[in-house]
């Protein structure tokens, strides 16, 4: 099983092809987790990153992972994952969320 979290000062610069640009000084925040299940059969993983406006505190973007990681043969590994990323203020004629479902199929060394 593996956790990791980190808290931080970011500044971010947005440029829109549409919209006016914008940079502000923010908190950021981010958390990893993942642990082997069924006795290493699969492993469940979860990542999470975020940004928290600090002058316009209604303004907040975050990003999640989820998903299961299948090892199969030398190093190739199956997954399945579902993505969900927020944007409180995203751009003109932009939808705030965003919705993916992968199925993968990879390397991991």
């Amino acid at each position: 099983m593996n956790l990791s979290t980190e808290i931080g000062l970011l500044y971010v610069d947005e440029d829109f092809n549409k919209d006016s640009d914008n940079d502000y000084l923010s908190a950021g925040w981010g958390v990893r987790f993942d642990k082997q299940l069924l006795n290493g059969f699969t492993q469940f993983y979860h990542k999470h990153t975020g940004i928290w406006d600090l002058q316009d505190t209604g303004n907040v973007v975050w990003n999640t992972w989820t998903g299961f990681r299948f090892p199969m043969l030398y190093g190739v590994v199956a997954s399945t994952e579902l993505r969900y990323d927020y944007n409180s203020n995203s751009a003109a004629g932009a939808d705030s969320t965003d919705t993916t479902f992968s199925l993968k199929l990879g390397y991991q060394w």
